[in-house]
């Protein structure tokens, strides 16, 4: 319930910061406004500029919302964004390199990726043509040893045993 009543008493004090119908007031706006104007791509560095100035200017508390209210009671100012041109171009264009400056770089670039293209083609084709053929599974004899038994069988070393020291 207390939140409530300082969001209320916040927006009361907001809406009644600057008083629109004083001549100062008017006129400090319309002076700020000669300098920087809130429409086109800036609008909103504009307005930001534009609420500190006048902050400093009535020693009040200026929100950028009010600001905007106000100016949208005095003038249509989607009309105004819309009129104003953008300071660069704005055209897609596709971009290229001048072959004067850099057709020697660019050839060799080509060259280069059409000889890896080559190589890759290359080794793709030695793949496909040694396509290992699946190995059959050995089969592997099961021989059982006893403890009487203990002859090496002839594919493995002969391992003699070490003598303790004593």
């Amino acid at each position: 319930m207390a939140v409530k009543e300082k969001a209320e008493a916040n927006e009361e004090t907001l809406e009644a910061e600057i008083e629109w119908n004083t001549v100062d007031n008017e006129l400090q706006l319309l002076q700020i406004l000669c300098g920087t104007r809130p429409i086109g791509i800036s609008k909103y560095f504009q307005m930001a500029c534009i609420v500190e100035k006048l902050a400093a200017n009535l020693n009040k508390e200026v929100t950028s919302k009010g600001v905007w209210d106000h100016l949208a009671s005095l003038y249509d100012i989607k009309k105004l964004d819309e009129h104003e041109t953008i300071p660069f171009p704005n055209e897609e264009m596709d971009f290229t390199l001048s072959t004067e400056e850099y057709g020697e770089l660019m050839e060799s670039k080509y060259k280069e990726t059409e000889s890896k293209k080559t190589i890759k083609k290359e080794k793709e084709e030695i793949k496909k043509e040694k396509v290992p053929e699946t190995p059959q599974p050995v089969e592997k004899k099961s021989v059982k040893r006893t403890r009487a038994s203990t002859a090496p069988s002839p594919g493995t070393p002969q391992i003699t045993p070490k003598r303790r020291r004593i």
